[in-house]
């Protein structure tokens, strides 16, 4: 069938069967959307079709995003991922589209986002310090402190955690109902 503009239908029908994958995949509708920008920006950037985009592109594109507008690791990484995701489904012979391409425009779209030319995490978490999680060494840290000042609590007496402790004291019955123990069971 010919289209009256075949190469921004054919991105527009790309990108309506890529959020119809995400949208399958449960995604929110904040995070595809995101992605989509991403998309349109990069395209705007190359002024290319992605059928047409080259690693070259990606170089260029990420370079002014750092370099020139100071964008930061977590932005990078987070733009790097929807490129990388929306040329994964482009290239995944389930959609069709390299031979749609191939049919329409003698070339089709290729994987150019690799490991050598996109950042890479190298921490557990990118943003920055004062609104990262704890990593697994630091809790484990604090809760050897939280131990400690407790031992050393008790043994200076401060505190006498063992007459006004906030934990419930065990009863001398089981309580009825708890664990499956049945009313008779527990009055005898």
């Amino acid at each position: 069938m010919a289209l009256f503009n075949p190469a921004e239908q054919v991105f527009q029908a790309m990108l309506d069967g890529w959020r119809n994958q995400q949208l399958s995949r449960n995604l929110a509708f904040t995070t595809i959307a995101r992605r989509e920008q991403v998309i349109q920006r990069f395209r705007s950037f190359t002024g290319e079709d992605p059928w047409s985009w080259t690693v070259g592109d990606v170089d260029e594109f990420f370079m002014e995003l750092r370099a020139v507008r100071s964008a930061s690791h977590s932005t990078l990484l987070a733009y790097q991922n929807a490129l990388r995701l929306f040329l994964g489904y482009l290239t995944d012979p389930a959609y069709g589209w390299e031979q749609e391409c191939m049919e329409r425009f003698g070339i089709h779209p290729v994987q150019v986002c690799h490991e050598w030319n996109t950042a890479a995490h190298v921490q557990e978490a990118s943003a920055r310090p004062r609104k990262r999680p704890l990593t697994r060494d630091e809790l484990q840290d604090l809760f050897d402190y939280a131990d400690d000042r407790v031992d050393h609590a008790l043994k200076q007496g401060a505190q006498r955690l063992d007459q006004r402790s906030a934990w419930p004291r065990p009863s001398k019955s089981p309580t009825p109902g708890a664990f499956g123990a049945t009313r008779c069971a527990c009055s005898n």
